[in-house]
């Protein structure tokens, strides 16, 4: 082969080398990545200081009632405020589709939430959300209580959510000394 005929070779080779890379040549489309699918549910919560054993005859108590916090003394009602979310969707959840939402204390009880409408009015609630509550036993011993918080959605998936902050200031501690009981009429 002459050095013209190799030359002339190597151009039409390079030609078609670059009319395939600038899409002379379509490429096959590549497959629609499935759509993602997501096993487990999100689960968030706060807790919030319960209406028992506070004086709602006295509008500084009153203010108590709802109000975040991590510290609670004994006989107290300690609230867990629960929101659970499919990820698929972005959509919270309710009772139509999570069968149960539970929280279990270190000491191995567990507390079992309802899903309900709360703030605003009877009428209009402000937020639907689920709510445990607890009373703190005079008894119970005081210190740091850890708790998780499961959900069962109806359609198998779950979730778990295990308060992992390693802030003892964002603990929820049971204190010292107790509030008086209010009898109930």
């Amino acid at each position: 082969m002459s050095l013209r005929s190799a030359a002339f070779m190597a151009v039409i080779l390079l030609l078609s080398v670059l009319l395939t890379a600038c899409g002379a040549a379509s490429p096959a489309k590549p497959a629609a990545a499935p759509a993602p699918t997501f096993a487990k549910l999100i689960v968030t919560n706060d807790l919030v200081r319960g209406a028992e054993n506070i004086d709602q005859s006295k509008p500084a108590e009153v203010a108590r009632i709802c109000s975040e916090l991590s510290k609670f003394m004994h006989n107290e009602r300690i609230v867990w405020r629960i929101k659970v979310m499919d990820p698929q969707t972005g959509a919270f959840m309710d009772d139509k589709n999570v069968g149960e939402v539970s929280v279990k204390l270190s000491d191995g009880q567990v507390v079992q939430a309802k899903y309900g409408g709360h703030g605003g009015t009877k009428d209009k609630p402000a937020d639907f959300f689920w709510t445990a509550g607890w009373t703190v036993p005079e008894t119970y011993p005081s210190g740091s209580l850890t708790y998780t918080v499961n959900a069962a959605g109806k359609d198998g998936r779950g979730a778990m959510m295990i308060n992992d902050f390693k802030v003892p200031a964002a603990f929820l501690t049971i204190l010292d000394g107790k509030v008086p009981v209010i009898e109930k009429k």
